[in-house]
């Protein structure tokens, strides 16, 4: 391999690196629930899709998010990225999650686990990486599992 192939694969490998540690930071701070932190991870005009109730701007999906985990607890882990990083100074990440949610002060209904699946875009631009879109999709065989309190 020639220095010039080294450093592109070099390269490369230090961008699927980063959107690793990128996807890394938003679970984390969706846990952590530091919204304004997981807004940052977005560029301005990325769109999210997650379902119909919680799909467009990113920023109307983080406020959703926001309001949504007040009353929630959450564990996130995301599993077996893909990424293709392309020329054009974008990539495409596809991950597994599991997830577990705890209600707090509902009563009957005290969590909930599942699994999603992420298809992102991502872009570089000045060297740093954000998302650019996240599409959330369930699949089909594999309901979310509620847990719930044992009668009294």
């Amino acid at each position: 391999m020639d220095p010039v192939e080294a450093a592109q694969r070099l390269g490369q490998l230090e961008d699927v690196e980063a959107i690793r540690q990128l996807k890394a930071r938003y679970f984390r701070h969706v846990d952590a629930h530091e919204f304004d932190e997981v807004a940052d991870l977005f560029w301005p005009d990325a769109q999210v899709r997650a379902t119909s109730a919680m799909s467009g701007p990113a920023g109307e999906f983080v406020a959703s998010l926001r309001e949504l985990s007040a009353r929630l607890t959450t564990f996130h882990a995301g599993h077996m990225p893909e990424i293709a990083v392309l020329p054009d100074g974008t990539a495409t990440g596809r991950w597994s999650m599991s997830f577990h949610m705890q209600w707090t002060g509902e009563a009957g209904l005290e969590a909930a686990q599942g699994y999603r699946l992420y298809e992102d875009t991502y872009r570089k631009v000045d060297g740093e990486w954000r998302i650019a879109g996240m599409r959330i999709t369930e699949p089909d065989a594999n309901p979310m599992v509620a847990i719930t309190s044992p009668a009294s």
